[in-house]
């Protein structure tokens, strides 16, 4: 019996660092995401900007805040 316990306590401890690993995963996952957001709404707002620089008509405040009005 004790044998068996053993076991099932290497088996669970496995478990145990299994889920311990998989969060970085996802993690890393996450922050391509975010990276990837975070590029696109740069690149947006760079467009933007250019606009409202060419059109003041757009509202730019000086700043290189862009105010879309």
């Amino acid at each position: 019996n004790l044998h068996k316990t053993i076991e099932e306590d290497i088996l669970y401890n496995q478990l145990i660092l299994q889920n311990m690993q998989r969060p970085n995963m996802y993690e890393d996952i996450i922050m391509n995401m975010v990276n990837d957001f975070v590029k696109q709404h740069e690149m947006m707002m760079s467009i933007i900007s250019t606009l409202a620089n060419r059109f003041p008509i757009l509202g730019h405040d000086g700043r290189g805040d862009v105010l879309i009005l």
